[in-house]
């Protein structure tokens, strides 16, 4: 006869200390947080070897990545102020000068580029719940309409052309650069920005944009903030972040005309 015990109550095991560290270790480490606690170690390190100001851009940059990577969308979202406030943060690298939209671009290239691996690497089911819900599959074929795309290959040719005859072949490569850019946010933003949501967030992100730019430019118009030579009669042409007056005409045109 099993008899469990005295007065019928079964014996109490007591579990080790080490027993209860390893179940609780099975419950709360998971690979999300195994992945966001490597991801802060390594900004945590990041930030107290590199010096200034790489300890700040590094880790911000990798977040941008990995956010990018994750939602596509979010590099389109972040262009509108990268435009305008990108010239402040600027990194030279092998003697080109790249400002936070440049990088933008390659981040939105690379989780462009890298979902395709996602999409072989994922199951079909958690593709279809996460991947292609709202995350690096959630795109259609880009609809680029085919005059834009030969008018826009026409214009890069012209300049390809024109170089030969270019005074500095560096800053005509500076700015083929920024149509090829162009060319690229066009065909891989038509891929992500499809619904009337999707469209009416990017307006209202470049309309905030363009409100923060022309704040920047009553600030320097009503102290005086620009040198000398930007002085006309008894007021300032202001420049905002584009160090000319003409570009940042230009730019605040583009918000102001969708308002």
């Amino acid at each position: 006869m099993n008899n469990p015990g005295a007065g019928g109550f079964s014996p109490i095991h007591k579990t080790s200390w080490l027993q209860s560290a390893s179940l609780f270790l099975r419950e709360k480490v998971i690979v999300s947080n195994l992945v966001g606690l490597i991801g802060g170690l390594c900004a945590i390190v990041l930030l107290m070897m590199l010096r200034e100001p790489w300890n700040f851009r590094l880790p911000l940059y990798c977040v941008i990545l990995t956010w990018t990577i994750l939602r596509p969308r979010v590099a389109l979202y972040l262009m509108p102020f990268a435009v305008p406030w990108g010239s402040l943060d600027i990194i030279d690298v092998a003697g080109l000068h790249l400002n936070s939209a440049d990088i933008l671009v390659v981040l939105l290239g690379i989780g462009w580029l890298l979902s395709f691996g996602l999409r072989s690497a994922v199951s079909d089911r958690d593709w279809d719940t996460y991947g292609a819900r709202s995350g690096p599959g959630d795109r259609e074929a880009s609809n680029v309409p085919r005059y834009l795309l030969f008018a826009l290959l026409a214009l890069l040719g012209a300049m390809l052309l024109s170089m030969r005859a270019s005074i500095s072949i560096s800053s005509s490569l500076k700015e083929v650069s920024k149509w090829l850019e162009f060319l690229v946010l066009l065909l891989i933003g038509s891929q992500y920005l499809r619904t009337r949501k999707q469209i009416w967030t990017m307006i209202v992100l470049v309309c905030l944009a363009g409100i923060t730019q022309a704040f920047l430019g009553y600030l320097q118009a009503f102290f005086d903030l620009g040198p000398q030579t930007f002085i006309r009669d008894t007021s300032l042409r202001v420049y905002g972040t584009f160090d000319q007056p003409n570009p940042f005409a230009g730019y605040l045109n583009m918000p102001l005309s969708i308002a």
